[in-house]
């Protein structure tokens, strides 16, 4: 069983240690991130990679970045293109904390994830 399907039952430990921009599409898409905030996405998204390049770190609850990784999985879908340099470290420091939230995610946002996880548009607002 593939990695990815482990997270729909909720083994976030079930994440490799090397996971990375390269191995996070599958991943990234288990969730709808349009069906989840609409057009707040792409507010949330810009302002939290603007944080991380200026801070040099993502921020955010697991939720959030998840939702961050999604849409940048979009982003660069639409331009077309792999991300390099400074743009594939950036992406790559996203999976890792991403992934760090997830291993200490607990009590409603488990909850929560684990919901969105099972329907993915199930949170719209």
């Amino acid at each position: 069983m593939a990695w990815e399907e482990l997270l729909r039952k909720g083994q976030f430990a079930a994440i490799p240690e090397s996971f990375c921009w390269a191995k996070s599409a599958v991943f990234a898409h288990l969730i709808n991130g349009y069906a989840i905030m609409g057009d707040d996405l792409s507010t949330l998204a810009n302002e939290r990679l603007q944080a991380a390049e200026m801070q040099g770190v993502w921020r955010g609850t697991a939720r959030e970045l998840w939702l961050c990784l999604f849409f940048e999985q979009r982003r660069w879908r639409h331009f077309g293109e792999y991300p390099k340099g400074n743009d594939l470290k950036l992406l790559d420091d996203l999976c890792r904390v991403l992934r760090e939230q997830l291993l200490l995610v607990q009590g409603d946002e488990r909850a929560e994830l684990l919901t969105l996880l099972a329907d993915p548009g199930s949170f719209a607002r």
